[in-house]
Protein backbone atom coordinates (compact mmCIF):
# COMPACT_ATOMS: atom_id res chain seq x y z
CA UNK A 1 0.00 0.00 0.00
CA UNK A 2 2.40 2.61 1.02
CA UNK A 3 5.26 1.99 -2.12
CA UNK A 4 1.83 2.03 -3.80
CA UNK A 5 1.27 5.86 -2.79
CA UNK A 6 4.92 6.46 -3.14
CA UNK A 7 4.90 5.33 -6.79
CA UNK A 8 1.55 7.24 -7.41
CA UNK A 9 3.18 10.56 -6.27
CA UNK A 10 6.71 10.04 -8.01
CA UNK A 11 4.48 9.47 -10.72
CA UNK A 12 2.54 12.67 -10.54
CA UNK A 13 5.80 14.78 -9.18
CA UNK A 14 5.48 16.86 -12.63
CA UNK A 15 1.90 17.90 -11.63
CA UNK A 16 2.97 19.09 -7.76
CA UNK A 17 6.08 21.26 -8.90
CA UNK A 18 3.89 22.52 -11.60
CA UNK A 19 1.05 23.37 -8.83
CA UNK A 20 3.57 25.22 -6.96
CA UNK A 21 5.45 26.76 -9.57
CA UNK A 22 1.74 28.70 -10.90
CA UNK A 23 0.64 29.08 -7.24
CA UNK A 24 3.55 31.21 -6.85
CA UNK A 25 3.64 33.08 -10.22
CA UNK A 26 -0.52 33.92 -9.50
CA UNK A 27 0.21 35.01 -5.71
CA UNK A 28 2.62 37.30 -6.76
CA UNK A 29 0.31 38.80 -9.75
CA UNK A 30 -2.41 39.50 -6.81
CA UNK A 31 -3.91 39.14 -3.65
CA UNK A 32 -7.79 39.13 -3.04
CA UNK A 33 -9.24 38.96 0.57
CA UNK A 34 -12.72 39.28 2.04
CA UNK A 35 -14.24 42.28 0.23
CA UNK A 36 -10.79 43.27 -1.56
CA UNK A 37 -8.50 42.74 -4.19
CA UNK A 38 -4.45 44.35 -4.12
CA UNK A 39 -2.92 44.01 -7.23
CA UNK A 40 0.08 45.93 -8.98
CA UNK A 41 0.37 47.81 -5.81
CA UNK A 42 -3.09 49.23 -5.53
CA UNK A 43 -6.38 48.43 -4.02
CA UNK A 44 -8.91 47.07 -7.12
CA UNK A 45 -12.71 47.61 -7.73
CA UNK A 46 -14.69 44.59 -8.54
CA UNK A 47 -14.54 45.24 -11.95
CA UNK A 48 -11.02 45.42 -12.72
CA UNK A 49 -10.79 42.04 -9.96
CA UNK A 50 -12.97 40.04 -12.67
CA UNK A 51 -10.95 41.19 -15.71
CA UNK A 52 -7.35 40.44 -13.72
CA UNK A 53 -9.08 37.16 -12.81
CA UNK A 54 -10.15 35.83 -16.25
CA UNK A 55 -6.45 37.58 -17.69
CA UNK A 56 -4.72 35.20 -14.75
CA UNK A 57 -6.94 32.24 -15.35
CA UNK A 58 -6.07 32.13 -18.82
CA UNK A 59 -2.54 32.37 -18.32
CA UNK A 60 -2.09 29.72 -15.95
CA UNK A 61 -4.25 27.70 -18.59
CA UNK A 62 -2.02 28.15 -21.03
CA UNK A 63 1.26 28.53 -19.14
CA UNK A 64 0.55 25.24 -17.36
CA UNK A 65 1.47 22.49 -19.96
CA UNK A 66 4.59 24.31 -20.87
CA UNK A 67 5.80 24.24 -17.19
CA UNK A 68 4.62 20.74 -16.60
CA UNK A 69 6.44 19.70 -19.75
CA UNK A 70 10.18 22.04 -18.28
CA UNK A 71 9.28 19.92 -14.82
CA UNK A 72 8.83 16.77 -16.48
CA UNK A 73 11.83 16.82 -18.60
CA UNK A 74 14.30 18.41 -15.35
CA UNK A 75 12.90 15.72 -12.33
CA UNK A 76 14.17 12.48 -14.13
CA UNK A 77 17.89 13.98 -13.69
CA UNK A 78 17.68 14.88 -9.83
CA UNK A 79 18.44 12.65 -7.14
CA UNK A 80 15.65 11.75 -4.14
CA UNK A 81 16.43 14.71 -1.82
CA UNK A 82 17.04 16.89 -4.57
CA UNK A 83 13.44 16.76 -5.37
CA UNK A 84 13.07 17.06 -1.27
CA UNK A 85 14.81 19.96 -1.14
CA UNK A 86 13.02 21.56 -4.05
CA UNK A 87 9.56 20.90 -1.97
CA UNK A 88 10.75 22.49 0.89
CA UNK A 89 12.15 25.87 -1.31
CA UNK A 90 9.02 25.99 -3.34
CA UNK A 91 6.48 25.07 -0.80
CA UNK A 92 8.17 27.66 2.24
CA UNK A 93 8.03 30.59 -0.98
CA UNK A 94 4.43 29.61 -1.67
CA UNK A 95 3.55 29.49 1.92
CA UNK A 96 4.59 32.93 2.49
CA UNK A 97 3.43 34.29 -0.45
CA UNK A 98 -0.21 33.09 0.60
CA UNK A 99 -0.34 33.98 3.79
CA UNK A 100 2.32 37.37 3.57
CA UNK A 101 4.35 36.12 6.19
CA UNK A 102 8.10 37.55 6.46
CA UNK A 103 10.43 35.32 3.52
CA UNK A 104 13.59 35.89 5.78
CA UNK A 105 12.69 35.56 9.11
CA UNK A 106 14.26 32.60 11.07
CA UNK A 107 11.80 29.79 10.53
CA UNK A 108 11.68 30.31 6.36
CA UNK A 109 15.35 30.52 7.11
CA UNK A 110 15.53 26.93 7.96
CA UNK A 111 13.35 25.93 5.35
CA UNK A 112 15.22 27.16 2.67
CA UNK A 113 18.69 26.13 4.00
CA UNK A 114 17.48 22.66 4.37
CA UNK A 115 16.36 23.19 1.17
CA UNK A 116 19.05 23.94 -0.40
CA UNK A 117 21.27 21.82 1.16
CA UNK A 118 19.40 19.04 -0.10
CA UNK A 119 19.55 20.16 -3.78
CA UNK A 120 23.38 20.89 -3.29
CA UNK A 121 24.34 18.21 -1.48
CA UNK A 122 21.72 15.01 -2.13
CA UNK A 123 24.06 12.36 -0.51
CA UNK A 124 24.20 14.40 2.88
CA UNK A 125 21.63 12.40 4.59
CA UNK A 126 23.25 9.08 3.81
CA UNK A 127 26.70 10.40 4.88
CA UNK A 128 24.93 11.85 8.28
CA UNK A 129 22.68 8.35 9.08
CA UNK A 130 25.25 5.63 7.99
Amino acid sequence: MVSELLNYISTQLPSIFTGLTMSIFGIGIYKMGDGWVFAFGKFRGKYTALALLLCSLTAVSLLTPFINSIWASILPDLAEFQIVGGLLVFGMIAVNEITGWNHFELKSGIAYAVGMLLIFRPDLPYILFQ
